[in-house]
C-alpha cells in the first residue's frame, strides 16, 4: 500500500497537496433511468433564481470533496485550488451531426470552498458563488484566457511544463455543454460517453462531466498520491449524484 503524506502550508485554509506519483484510479457513473438529474438541475436552476448549471455542479462536488476530506484528514481545510477548464468557442459543438471539439481550452483557478460550518448545500453555493463571480470579474481571467489561447499554442509542450508548472492546484473540472446521443456505423449507438483530464504535478485529480443523452456523465480520475483507493473514487463520483438529490431537498422545504 502506500502511505499518502499530506500537508497544510500556513493556516488551515491553504491547501497544499501531494504531487503526482502517475499511478492513477478512474471511476465514472452515468445518470440512470429514471433518475432525472439533469431534469432536476435544470429545474434547480429555475427554483434558486440566482445560479448557473455550473454552480449547481461545483455544489455538489464541493460537498463530495468534503465527505472525502473529513474521512481521511486530521484537519478539512477551508478550500481547495481547482483549475475550471473553459474552451474558447463552444459553436459550432457539432458537425455533420457528430460532437467537435476544438483543442483550443484554458483555465482559471477557483478556490472550492470545503469547510464551510454549516450542513446546508445552499450556504455553501453562495460561498462558492461569492469566489467564482468575482474570478470571472478580475483581469486574471482575461490574461490565462490570453497566454492559452494565444502564447501556449506557439510553445512547446516540454517548454510549457517548465515555465508554467501547476502547482497549489489540487485538481481540475470540466463541464461540456449537453449534446445528443452519438450514431455511428451501421446504425449503432454510442450508449455512455465519459472523458478524463490530465494529471501533472500538484493538479493529481480531475472531474469530467458531460450531458450526454439528456442523461449527466461524470468521470473522475485521481493520481494515488491524493486518493488512495478505487473504492474512494467511487464514493465521490456517488456522492455528487447523490449531493444533487440532497440539494434539490434543500430547496424543496
Amino acid at each position: 500500500g502506500y502511505l499518502i503524506l499530506t500537508f497544510f502550508k500556513g493556516a488551515l485554509n491553504k491547501f497544499e497537496g501531494p504531487y503526482t506519483s502517475t499511478k492513477h484510479h478512474v471511476a465514472f457513473r452515468a445518470e440512470k433511468s429514471g433518475e432525472h438529474l439533469l431534469r432536476a438541475i435544470k429545474k434547480l436552476k429555475n427554483d434558486i433564481g440566482d445560479t448557473s448549471f455550473s454552480e449547481i455542479i461545483l455544489t455538489a462536488v464541493s460537498a463530495s470533496l468534503y465527505n472525502q476530506f473529513q474521512k481521511h484528514y486530521h484537519r478539512v481545510p477551508k478550500s481547495v485550488s481547482l483549475a475550471i477548464i473553459a474552451t474558447r468557442d463552444l459553436k459550432p459543438m457539432n458537425v455533420n451531426g457528430v460532437p467537435k471539439l476544438r483543442n483550443q481550452f484554458g483555465f482559471v483557478n477557483l478556490e472550492i470552498p470545503i469547510k464551510t460550518g454549516s450542513s446546508s448545500l445552499l450556504h455553501r453555493m453562495d460561498l462558492l458563488k461569492k469566489n467564482s463571480r468575482n474570478l470571472m470579474k478580475s483581469p486574471e481571467l482575461l490574461i490565462r484566457n490570453y497566454i492559452s489561447f494565444n502564447l501556449l499554442q506557439l510553445i512547446p509542450v516540454p517548454v510549457i511544463k517548465v515555465l508554467f508548472p501547476l502547482k497549489n492546484i489540487w485538481g481540475c473540472i470540466s463541464n461540456l455543454p449537453e449534446f445528443p446521443k452519438i450514431v455511428l456505423f451501421n446504425g449503432y449507438e454510442v450508449e455512455d460517453a465519459y472523458f478524463f483530464t490530465i494529471q501533472r504535478d500538484q493538479m493529481t485529480t480531475g472531474f469530467s462531466l458531460i450531458s450526454y443523452d439528456s442523461r449527466i456523465h461524470l468521470g473522475f480520475i485521481a493520481d494515488v498520491a491524493s486518493v488512495a483507493s478505487k473504492e474512494d473514487c467511487d464514493e465521490i463520483v456517488n456522492d455528487v449524484f447523490k449531493n444533487i438529490d440532497l440539494l434539490k431537498l434543500e430547496v424543496e422545504k
